[in-house]
């Protein structure tokens, strides 16, 4: 898969009530950007999130951390219990 289709699934599995703890239990992609230089990521973020705005949770699915949203300009929100 590409990486938007894990953050387009991963957003309609939320949309339809999953929860982010029970999509971390049948699917890993916590490293999925774990090799990307933090200069272009923030692009991309900041081009991703004009494009779809992905709930934060799409993006901490995938493992991406709250200090590079912000950065992004992405409002961090603090995550509710079973999301984490």
């Amino acid at each position: 898969m590409k990486p938007v289709d894990v953050l387009q699934h991963a957003a309609e599995l939320l949309d339809l009530g999953e929860t982010l703890a029970s999509l971390r239990k049948v699917a890993r992609y916590d490293r999925m950007f774990q090799t990307v230089p933090e200069d272009g990521l923030l692009a991309a973020l900041t081009n991703l999130q004009s494009a779809y705005r992905f709930r934060v949770e799409v993006y901490r699915f995938v493992g991406i951390e709250e200090r590079v949203l912000e950065r992004a300009g992405i409002p961090v929100k603090k995550a509710k219990k079973g999301d984490t």
